[in-house]
Formats: C-alpha cells, sequence, structure tokens
C-alpha cells in the first residue's frame, strides 16, 4: 500500500460528498496532504499575502490612518507599501480620500470558517502525528488518516493528549476514531492565508463556498462512498 493510494481513498470519500478540499496546498507551516474548507461565505477576500493581511489588520485596528501614518508602520521601502495599499485597494477592502485610508469592507479573518488539516500515514504515526501537530499553527482541527490496518498499533494517548483526530482509512470507509480538539494556537492571518489557497486551488472547480454551511465537523465522516 502506498500514501498516495491512501490519500485517494479519501479524495474520494470528499468528492462523494461535494466537501471543499485541497491536496498538498502550501499552508504557511507546512504541506498537509488534505485540506478541507468549511462554512467559508461567499464573497471572502481571498488574500495570500501576509504582509498585506498585516498591513490591513494595522490599518483595522485605527479604523481611520493617513498615508503618513501607514508608512510609519514598517521600516520598508515605500514602493512596496505603495503596492500592498494598491492590493487592498483593487480588493475594494480599502479606499484613499486625499491623505485618509479608509476600510471600505471588512475582512473577517476570524469567522466562522473552519480549516481542517489532514496528514495521511500507511504506517509511520509518530511522524504523522508529529507533522499533524504543526498544522495547528494554521488549522482550526487537525487530523492524522492511517490506513485501517495500522490504526490499531498507534498509542491513542498521544493523540487524545496534543488534540490531533484519528481517522481510519479503507477502499471503502473513512472512520473517525479520535475527535481532534479545536486548536489553541490557530493564528488567524495564516489560516486566511491557508483558506484563500484552498479556495484557489480546490479540487471540486464547481462547488460552492458555502458547501457543509453550519455543519458540525464530525458530521463530515458520517457520510457515505457513493455507491
Amino acid at each position: 500500500m502506498k500514501e498516495r493510494m491512501v490519500v485517494q481513498m479519501v479524495n474520494k470519500y470528499l468528492i462523494d460528498n461535494n466537501i471543499i478540499f485541497g491536496n498538498e496546498i502550501k499552508m504557511g507551516i507546512g504541506i498537509p496532504d488534505i485540506s478541507i474548507g468549511v462554512d467559508i461565505p461567499n464573497g471572502t477576500p481571498f488574500l495570500d499575502d501576509y504582509n498585506i493581511l498585516k498591513l490591513y489588520d494595522e490599518i483595522m485596528s485605527k479604523k481611520v490612518v493617513s498615508i503618513d501614518d501607514v508608512y510609519g508602520l514598517y521600516n520598508i521601502d515605500k514602493s512596496i507599501l505603495k503596492r500592498y495599499l494598491k492590493k487592498l485597494i483593487e480588493e475594494r477592502i480599502i479606499e484613499i480620500k486625499g491623505e485618509e485610508v479608509f476600510i471600505k469592507n471588512k475582512i473577517n479573518m476570524n469567522n466562522r470558517s473552519k480549516l481542517i488539516s489532514i496528514e495521511v500515514k500507511v504506517k509511520d504515526w509518530r511522524s504523522g502525528l508529529l507533522q499533524a501537530r504543526r498544522y495547528l499553527n494554521f488549522s482550526d482541527y487537525s487530523y492524522l488518516g492511517l490506513y485501517v490496518e495500522s490504526v490499531e498499533k498507534v498509542d491513542t494517548q498521544d493523540f487524545i493528549d496534543s488534540g490531533i483526530g484519528l481517522l481510519s482509512i479503507s477502499e471503502t470507509e473513512v472512520t473517525e476514531i479520535i475527535k481532534p480538539k479545536k486548536s489553541k494556537s490557530c493564528d488567524y492571518i495564516l489560516k486566511h492565508i491557508s483558506i484563500s489557497n484552498l479556495m484557489k486551488n480546490k479540487e471540486l472547480k464547481n462547488i460552492v463556498a458555502t458547501t457543509l454551511e453550519n455543519t458540525p465537523i464530525n458530521k463530515i465522516w458520517k457520510l457515505k462512498f457513493a455507491q
């Protein structure tokens, strides 16, 4: 059994149930085998530049700032900051009137959207668990997905202690063995970047962003493969 075959088993499950997902999408600190997006509102501006989002965050915290205030935020070339401002204007997030900068449309980076990351392994659950822990920096929930024959060999207490969920994967079933805990270390800017990258590269191009709206995380794994 090869790892990519186990990934394909989960992919089929997600496709059969119209769940937004992507494979090996760079997500800030790491590249999960599978990333899932839940409750992503339509109209969400998808920005994947940390510096631009950080600048927006600074502007938002001050409500209204002048151009000079913006230039004073960072010790970098003004031409770079102008490029960041231009991008925010193009995305209709801010507008500039005279020397003042106004928020036009808010980016709710700490909204109800949920990001789930999955590391997939055939046997090596220890290295998989270590990698899944890293995903908590930008994900709401993180799982290790193991081929069904290897699940009984894991130390379940390690998963419980670290808050990582465990999935048992076979050709006919994806089963949640251990429920994950919501991350307490998730950086909301990194999460927004991750969701932006997911939506740009999602495997289901025809699925709208509200797929699984208001669906509890645990219900994802109570669905079935298409017959």
